[in-house]
Parts: C-alpha cells; structure tokens; sequence
C-alpha cells in the first residue's frame, strides 16, 4: 500500500510541475475546432480586399476624361500625351496612377511646365472620372525664323515653341523676299532684322498676321526658353513700332547693327529709315521723334532719313 501510494502521489508531483494537474488515469479530451473565428477571419479578408479593390483598382474611383482648356491645339496635344502616360504609370509596379486619390497634381505640373513654356497649369476635378487642366499659355510677341525654321517667342525673345514645317517655309519665303526687296539702306553689317508680317492667305494666316517676323542670318537653330536676342533691343523694336503706328506709320523692317547692338535702324512703309539708340535714351529719343513728327515732319513725302542718335537733336533729309 506504501508503494502505491508513493507512487501515485509521485504522478501527481511531476504533473504539478507543470502547473496543472494531470490525471495518468483520464482519457484525453479533444478540443473543438475555431470554426466561427475562422470564418469571421474570411470574412472580413474578403471584405478588406473588396473594399481594396473598390478603392485602388475598381473604374469606380478612376480618372477617364482628360480635357484641356487654355492651350492652343498643338499644345493641347501635348499636354493629353503626357497626361495619358502619366496616368498609365504604376506606383511601385502594383497601384494604377489613374486612381483618383493617388494622381499627385503637383508631379503631373511638372511634367507639364517642363514640356511646355507655359505662365500657369492648374488642375480641377470635374466630378470623379473627369480631370481637367486649364493652362495659361505666354503671350507670343513675334516670330523667329532661322536656317528654314519658324518658332513663337515671346516679346522678351524667348523661345516659347516651334512652328509647323509648312509655315515655317512659307514666313522663310517670306521674310527673306522682304529682306532682300525692302533693306537696301539698312546697313549690310546687321545681324538680325525684324519684320512686320505680310498678308497671308486665309489658309495660313495665324499668328504671324498677328506678330512680327523676326529674321536671323546665319544657321541658329532654337528651343524653348531659349533667347534668340536681347530683350532691351526687343523692346526698343517694339517701342519704335508702337510710336510710329500712332501716327499712321508702319514698320517694314528693324536692323540692328553688328559692331553696336546698341544701334538700330528701322525702315518705314513711307520709305524713310529711322536710326535711334536703343538703352536708357530711347524714350526720350522717341518723345522727341513725336515732336518732330507733328512738326517740322508732317510731310513727309520726301523724306530719306530721320536721325536720334545725336543729343535731344533730329537730323532729317
């Protein structure tokens, strides 16, 4: 009896150090599946991955329509080509840019103010499938042509984009028959002359019926943002155009002169050429111009020259 007491008490000791007492005797006891955690567990995974599917994937939440407004049609193209791509892009392979809660405006600007020399880009939800962009484009002030080439800029002579190849041939025709047929005077040394545009016909007149032409001699070729001349000898062309035009009188061409960019001689639609500085004088200069030309200058039917250059003088032939 000692025995057997020793050793089912011994039983009990080692099962006690497990913290739980096991009877050796008892049958062992089954424990029922989690059935009902399980299946809450699949629920709500499906859920969660509908929901993601919803959110992410779903064309319920995807931008569908591009429209663009403010641009010219060429740059409309544009600005659609690199908003498709953009919007077929992947973050991190899995995630479709074209969901509507993960199109960054600000990335998609960039993208757009780099392709094109635009003053503003602005986007604007038009409902849940509808992007829209409105952009404000530069004003174009002239037209360069250069080694068969046309191109937009702006009145400070930045490049703002480049022309079709059918205009750019035909205002390089154009310029350069008025190069040759109207500048005789204007001295062989320029570099550059500007030149108000011809009438076109119906089918081509755009904006160079609307800017002038700017001819460059030699073989530049420009892109956008790209200066094609000084800004201050811009201005002074576009400032003498102004003055005159105030009195009835247009511009056939403006050169400036190689050895002096400062210097400048325009050639007027009543045959008379005009010298004057450009640079801190040339307001004044033009005042003066005005005095003579409702003066002294009101006939001017045989007038070769007047001349600015010389002090608050005009010197005329």
């Amino acid at each position: 009896m000692k025995s057997y007491a020793r050793d089912r008490h011994s039983f009990r000791r080692m099962s006690s150090g497990l913290g739980r007492y096991r009877n050796p005797y008892g049958r062992p006891v089954k424990k029922k599946p989690k059935t009902r955690l399980i299946l809450w567990l699949l629920a709500g995974g499906g859920g969660a991955a509908l929901v993601i599917y919803l959110l992410v994937f779903s064309p319920a939440f995807s931008v569908l329509e591009v429209t663009v407004s403010g641009a010219s049609a060429g740059h409309a193209d544009v600005i659609r080509d690199i908003t498709r791509r953009y919007l077929d892009e992947r973050i991190y392979f899995i995630v479709p840019r074209r969901n509507t809660f993960f199109t960054a405006g600000d990335a998609l600007q960039k993208k757009i103010s780099s392709a094109l020399f635009l003053d503003d880009v602005r986007l604007e939800r038009n409902g849940m499938h509808v992007l829209k962009i409105v952009v404000v484009e530069k004003e174009p002030g002239l037209v360069v042509v250069s080694a068969g080439k046309a191109y937009l800029a702006d009145r400070s002579g930045l490049v703002l984009s480049e022309m079709t190849p059918a205009a750019a041939g035909l205002i390089s025709r154009l310029a350069l028959t008025e190069f040759l047929t109207s500048t005789s005077s204007i001295p062989t040394t320029a570099t550059s002359t500007i030149y108000t545009a011809p009438r076109l016909p119906a089918s081509t007149a755009t904006d160079t019926e609307r800017h002038p032409v700017l001819f460059v001699g030699g073989e530049s070729r420009y892109s956008p943002r790209q200066q094609v001349n000084r800004p201050e000898t811009l201005q002074t062309i576009f400032k003498s155009q102004e003055t005159l035009k105030e009195y009835g009188i247009g511009v056939l061409a403006a050169a400036i002169a190689a050895d002096n960019a400062l210097e400048m001689s325009v050639r007027t639609n009543e045959g008379w050429d005009l010298y004057l500085f450009s640079g801190d004088k040339l307001d004044s200069e033009l005042d003066i111009l005005k005095t003579a030309l409702t003066s002294t200058l009101r006939d001017r039917r045989e007038l070769q020259y007047v001349d600015l250059r010389y002090g608050n003088k005009v010197f005329y032939k």
